[in-house]
């Protein structure tokens, strides 16, 4: 069964900024980084639990091209996204968006 995604209102947040970021410099880029995220949603739709855990109950998956990873955990109806970070910086800021 596949569930729905809801964003909390600072992952979307992260998601616009990250979309565009890089676009002034490098137009499109935005739109390739938007399509990454949408592949990592439909991976995280299908396979929920797939993902690593980086807290109890809270996953991470990766963007293969892009140096952001999709936080997110998995109740029963729902996949709550919790962040659009950047791996580096500032790796546990979502804490406490549950």
């Amino acid at each position: 069964m596949s569930r729905p995604i809801r964003l909390h209102e600072g992952a979307d947040r992260e998601l616009s900024d990250a979309a565009e970021y890089d676009d002034p410099e490098r137009p499109g880029s935005g739109a390739v980084f938007m399509d990454s995220v949408e592949e990592a949603f439909a991976r995280i739709r299908h396979y929920p639990e797939a993902a690593a855990e980086v807290a109890r109950g809270v996953r991470g998956l990766t963007l293969p091209t892009f140096p952001h990873t999709v936080i997110h955990e998995v109740r029963d109806d729902i996949i709550r996204g919790l962040a659009i970070g950047q791996r580096r910086r500032r790796p546990f800021h979502w804490r406490g968006r549950g």
